[in-house]
Parts: structure tokens; sequence; C-alpha cells
């Protein structure tokens, strides 16, 4: 991944990414070497490359699931980890053993059980969110459904919601 664009020169102010000198790995493998780029807010960005470029490690570090090795990352002016709640990663690859008996509905929920706390139920605000992402990735439809029964791109519709 050493082709990353790096013209800063626009007027947003705020970066959704902002990147200077990263690297990036795991283990003893480099992914990412001493990049420099920033992706803008509010633009659909496409990130390019062979198998092992570095792609996957790039998103994970946006995600706050890996820590830079050096240089500086922050995703909307902060550390990625302390965006984690707001950032949605959905795997390129999901599946779900059959029977697993789990609803649309009740997947969504899932996401916001990082604001419930430890043993709160969801409030009649939780259940209203949960609704309005639904609606907003046309999956009202698919509430009550188990995820096994959904094709792979219905699945992961209901994992960005």
């Amino acid at each position: 991944m050493s082709d990353l664009h790096s013209h800063h020169d626009h007027s947003s102010a705020v970066d959704a990414v902002l990147a200077e000198d990263v690297v990036l790995g795991h283990d003893s493998h480099i992914a990412l070497h001493a990049s420099s780029f920033f992706i803008p807010a509010g633009k659909v960005t496409t990130v390019i490359g062979p198998n092992g470029s570095g792609k996957s490690t790039l998103l994970h570090a946006i995600a706050g699931l890996i820590s830079p090795l050096a240089g500086s990352l922050r995703v909307l002016d902060a550390q990625p980890q302390s965006r984690r709640e707001h950032i949605s990663y959905v795997l390129q690859n999901t599946t779900v053993p059959v029977g697993t008996p789990i609803t649309v509905a009740e997947t969504v929920m899932m996401g916001r059980y990082p604001g419930l706390g430890l043993m709160r139920r969801p409030s009649k605000l939780d259940k209203a969110r949960v609704n309005e992402a639904m609606e907003k990735l046309r999956i009202t439809d698919l509430a009550k459904r188990h995820l096994g029964e959904l094709s792979g791109g219905q699945r992961q519709r209901v994992y960005v919601a």
C-alpha cells in the first residue's frame, strides 16, 4: 500500500482519517510503511490494492482494533480506539451457522450494547434507534427473520445497521 496519495489541499475542518508517517502491521510483518494521507469527511473513499498489501490492516487500525506501530493515526480528530462506538466495520466474508437463533432486529440491537452498560435493558430510545437504522438500510421487513435465512448481501446490510 505504498501508493496512497497525500495531497492535503482541502478546506474540510476535520478529516475523517488523518495519518502521519503511520506504520501498521502485526507480528513481524509490516503491512503499511511510514505513510501519510487523509480521508476527507463525507466522501466515498476506496482502498485498492493486491492481496496482502495491507488494506484490511489499515481498516482494522481505523476501526481501532489494532494500534499503529509508529506514527500518528487520527479518526475524527481523536485516537481510533476512542471512536470505536462511532465506527461500523463489516467483514468481507460473513457466515452464520445454520439454526443460529438470532433475528435481524436482535443483531442490530447488539450495536447499542456498548452504551447500555452492564445488565441494562434496551430503552425506548434504543429501540427507536434500531428501527431508524433498519429503515435507513431498508431491512425493516427482515426484522423477525433469522440471520441464517438471509443472503450474504442482506447480512452485510444488517451488520452495517
